[in-house]
């Protein structure tokens, strides 16, 4: 019998239908404080809060990837295998603190326009 390993950083990420949801009394202090010590670094703009969830295993080996269809204005996350990701075509996205690891990455396909991330060549 084989057994199936879920990614590392996936392990342990509640199910959508049994995570808290935001709370204000208990959950808004946290946020000022959180928001509080991201404008401290200048980085406000450039990261904020994600509710971690699973809505299905990823595996061992996969990681998370987002697509972006500008024109359709349709974004995709589906789980992608490792060995299918040159790395320098994927921007990390999303990241769990508690374990130190990435989460999500989104495709790039701009490494050749100076390393800038730029919708117009995306994945469609």
């Amino acid at each position: 019998m084989t057994t199936t390993q879920l990614a590392p950083q996936h392990r342990h990420l509640s199910d959508i239908d049994d995570v808290e949801r935001f709370n204000p009394e208990r959950d808004q202090p946290l946020f000022d404080e959180l928001k509080t010590v991201l404008a401290k670094h200048d980085a406000l703009s450039r990261f904020g809060i994600c509710l971690l969830h699973s809505h299905f295993d990823v595996l061992d080996g996969e990681m998370l990837v987002e697509f972006c269809d500008a024109d359709n204005r349709v974004l995709t996350t589906r789980p992608v295998r490792d060995a299918e990701m040159p790395g320098d075509s994927y921007m990390e996205t999303n990241w769990r603190l508690d374990t130190g690891t990435v989460n999500q990455r989104c495709t790039i396909k701009c490494m050749t326009t100076a390393g800038k991330h730029s919708h117009t060549v995306h994945s469609k």
